[in-house]
This record gives C-alpha cells, sequence and structure tokens, in this order.
C-alpha cells in the first residue's frame, strides 16, 4: 500500500512541478529559473508544516504522510526532501 501511495503521490508531483515550472516561464519569462525557485520554497514550507503536523501534531497520518510527503513532494522538489534529510 505504501508503495501505491509513493506512486500517485510522485506521478501528482511530477505534474505539479512542470505545470507550476511552465506557468513561471509564462509569467516572467526564461531569464531566470523562477519555476524553480517557487517549487523549491513552496515545496520545503509545505514539508516543513506536513511533517510538523505528522510527526508532532500527530494530525495526518502515516499513509496521508507516505502520500504527500514522501511521493508528492519528493517528486515535487528534491530540494524539499534533500532539506529533511
Amino acid at each position: 500500500m505504501k508503495i501505491l501511495l509513493i506512486g500517485v503521490g510522485g506521478f501528482l508531483g511530477a505534474i505539479s512541478r512542470y505545470l507550476v515550472s511552465e506557468g513561471a516561464v509564462r509569467f516572467f519569462g526564461d531569464k531566470l529559473p523562477f519555476g524553480t525557485f517557487i517549487v523549491n520554497v513552496t515545496g520545503s514550507f509545505i514539508l516543513g508544516a506536513l511533517l510538523v503536523l505528522s510527526l508532532e501534531k500527530e494530525v495526518v497520518g502515516e499513509n496521508m504522510r507516505f502520500l504527500l510527503a514522501v511521493g508528492f513532494l519528493g517528486a515535487f522538489t528534491t530540494f524539499s526532501t534533500f532539506s529533511v534529510e
């Protein structure tokens, strides 16, 4: 079950990363990598909040942590995963 959750989250995270990056290029242009910056900052912030809610407050369950933190955010931004490690 964990593998399936991570896979689904990873699929959605990868698609989201592409869409955010494309949107940033359309909005800001392609002179600087604003898409990567936006993805890394938002992904890191969301991962931090999610881990606090999951591990400290116990509001988010283990399955949601695998889906969102490992799968979605792991594919959305590798920087956020690197920051946690």
